[in-house]
């Protein structure tokens, strides 16, 4: 009886390790290998050690039966920490820059779909279930990208595709492409609004800025002045934390009286909240520590 008991304990400790998700341990060159012969696709978990949401799909979402039903099935799983051994070549080739990223790869190591940020279980299943649906795959858009797709509504889907996986080269790339299609009415229509609306595409400096600053006026008239106004603080106000963060080394006294005299003309809704900002930066760029002092006190009554 005892060692029946032992049996059936070491059987079931067996079918919980199946459950969970299996990790090669080989190396890359190893992993595609045997995605090749087994005629499977590699999903690869691109991590740091520090990095908190990868230590999360680690404990809370490999682990579970759903998980390791779906991922052992259909891939070859390998872990990569993109900071020792092979991850910081794989980082640059296949252009890391947040953690975690996935990956599925085909077996020659082409780019099948790219995946970025944690979640749970469920939601992380469809995720990746609605990537291997071709059409909805990053790899499928690059092709119909590089094979000359110019149509509207696919490269701005395009675009928002590279933006959720941090592609902000290739999405700027694409979005110049996309409005040099447009006419001026179409620029300044909702449907294209997510373009000045991004961060990434539309920030000082930028053409896009220029455009936005330039047709402010259509804009408003387009899309009402709240999300212009909003648009525009957002830019300037990072601009300006930035320099007081130490980011931007580059930014002169002048750089930031040019954009007071420019926040004048605009009469944003936040224009107060904006200038008290200017003025904390002008002080802070002047080393002026007791300039800084009182205009950090007279600005946080506006923000609080």
């Amino acid at each position: 009886m005892y060692k029946i008991l032992i049996g059936l304990f070491l059987s079931v400790l067996c079918l919980q390790a199946k459950c969970q998700m299996q990790f090669d341990e080989g190396s890359f060159s190893e992993v595609l290998a045997k995605a090749k012969q087994e005629k499977r696709m590699v999903f690869m978990d691109c991590y740091t050690s520090w990095c908190g949401p990868c230590k999360m799909m680690t404990e809370e979402v490999f682990p579970q039966k759903e998980a390791g039903d779906f991922f052992n099935a259909h891939f070859v799983n390998v872990k990569f920490d993109m900071e020792k051994g092979e991850g910081p070549a794989l980082a640059k080739r296949y252009g890391i820059r947040a953690f975690p990223t996935f990956l599925i790869l085909r077996p020659d190591g082409s780019v099948y779909h790219k995946l970025l940020g944690s979640g749970e279980a469920d939601a992380f299943l469809r995720r990746v279930q609605e990537g291997m649906v071709e059409e909805n795959s990053t790899g499928y858009l690059d092709r119909l990208y590089e094979e000359g797709n110019r149509d509207k509504a696919f490269l701005s889907r395009y675009i928002q595709s590279l933006l959720s996986i941090y592609e902000e080269n290739k999405a700027k790339e694409v979005s110049a492409v996309l409005l040099g299609l447009l006419d001026e009415s179409e620029k300044v229509d909702s449907s294209y609004w997510f373009i000045f609306e991004s961060p990434a595409l539309t920030k000082k400096g930028t053409d896009h800025f220029k455009y936005l600053v330039d047709h402010r006026e259509e804009f408003i008239r387009s899309l009402g002045k709240t999300k212009v106004d909003n648009k525009l603080y957002a830019v300037y106000y990072n601009q300006l934390s930035y320099i007081l963060k130490g980011y931007d080394k580059k930014s002169t006294i002048e750089d930031v009286v040019n954009m007071k005299n420019e926040i004048k003309s605009f009469k944003l809704e936040k224009r107060k909240e904006l200038s008290a900002c200017i003025d904390i930066t002008e002080a802070y760029l002047k080393k002026d520590v007791k300039g800084l002092y009182s205009r950090c006190k007279k600005g946080f009554k506006l923000f609080h």
